[in-house]
């Protein structure tokens, strides 16, 4: 019996460090996600896989097509948290995206390929405290969309999120990304909760 209750006492000890552990971490990336004033967001990582009236897009075709959402995604998703449409109230200020993208052109990184680029790098580039790199993969009954938030100053991965778009891709694709990125506006850790 006493055996019994020290493996019980030992296993309740590392369990109850283990969570606290936990919440030790989820603390420090709450309170770094507070001090953060300025968000940079990148033009996102789009792949396309859907064919285009029965037939296969051509390379070029899909490449012109990728890079032209990945700038949509970008400026539908800072237009929405800049403007609250919805009277969302958020805690940082997004840099505008043609200020963002001159800004990291002229430190020298394709704005098309920032999110490949260190976090810290881009900061410095565009003066933000943290960097929201997107990822959307878009297939033609639903999409997915992966969101990472990182401190600029530390490299550290703050927040994350992956949403799942049952809507389709349809004939509408400004729109489709429009009410995608309405969304993943929803989902940030910024909003402000009335």
């Amino acid at each position: 019996m006493i055996k019994l209750f020290t493996t019980f006492f030992i296993f309740s000890l590392f369990a109850f460090v283990h969570v606290v552990a936990q919440n030790d971490e989820q603390f420090q990336l709450d309170s770094m996600l507070v001090k953060h004033k300025t968000l940079t967001v990148v033009p996102f990582n789009v792949n396309l896989f859907i064919k285009k009236n029965k037939n296969k897009l051509d390379e070029d075709q899909e490449n012109d097509i990728e890079k032209e959402h990945a700038a949509w995604f970008q400026s539908n998703l800072i237009e929405h948290i800049n403007l609250n449409p919805d009277k969302q109230r958020f805690s940082v200020q997004v840099i505008e995206p043609n200020i963002c993208n001159a800004k990291l052109k002229k430190a020298g990184i394709e704005p098309l390929k920032a999110y490949e680029v260190l976090p810290e790098d881009i900061g410095k580039a565009t003066d933000g405290d943290a960097v929201l790199i997107g990822r959307v993969v878009i297939e033609k009954d639903f999409s997915k969309a992966y969101l990472s938030i990182f401190d600029t100053k530390t490299n550290t991965l703050c927040w994350r999120t992956q949403m799942v778009d049952r809507d389709g891709y349809r004939d509408k694709p400004r729109e489709y990304v429009k009410n995608f990125a309405k969304r993943m506006a929803g989902h940030l850790p910024y909003k402000i909760k009335d």
